[in-house]
């Protein structure tokens, strides 16, 4: 289980972080600049977990790390957008509510990373209806089923997977 929080100082898995303090509020969040592998394993696919209610953002985490995936973490659309920038091109898939915490929305954030990134999966998800979802966005209505975000994390890493 290895996952990153951006937002707050929480940490696992990683060795090589750097904080920029006061991107995303008063916490520092940590930016890893280099990928190590957790003990010695070869990495499993990263997901970006864009959500400002914590407890939903946690349980999305535990969705996808039971899916053996490693998981990334961020309270705000601004804090994701970081990530995108310094490692967009490790992302295999962005989960991101609509409403989010600071100045960009899940809608900006998942049309910058298909633009950006067209590689990373773009799942939306909002409790209202969305009326333009970006192209090549999925958009999976609240509430929905754990078993539904498993299988389309599963489907997206079929699509990443190298045979």
């Amino acid at each position: 289980m290895t996952h990153l929080v951006f937002g707050q100082t929480c940490c696992r898995g990683f060795r090589s972080l750097r904080h920029l303090p006061n991107l995303c509020g008063p916490d520092a969040l940590p930016l890893f600049m280099e990928w190590e592998a957790p003990m010695g394993r070869a990495f499993k696919h990263t997901v970006l977990v864009v959500e400002d209610d914590q407890l939903q953002r946690e349980l999305v985490s535990l969705i996808f790390e039971e899916s053996d995936m490693n998981v990334i973490q961020c309270m705000s659309g601004d804090a994701a957008a970081v990530v995108l920038e310094r490692a967009g091109n490790e992302l295999m898939l962005m989960f991101t509510d609509v409403n989010l915490d600071g100045d960009m929305s899940g809608l900006e954030l998942a049309s910058m990373a298909r633009e950006r990134f067209p590689h990373i999966d773009v799942i939306l998800t909002s409790g209202q209806s969305v009326e333009h979802v970006p192209d090549n966005v999925l958009f999976m209505q609240k509430p929905w089923l754990p078993l539904e975000l498993l299988r389309q994390a599963e489907m997206s890493r079929q699509r990443h997977t190298v045979h």
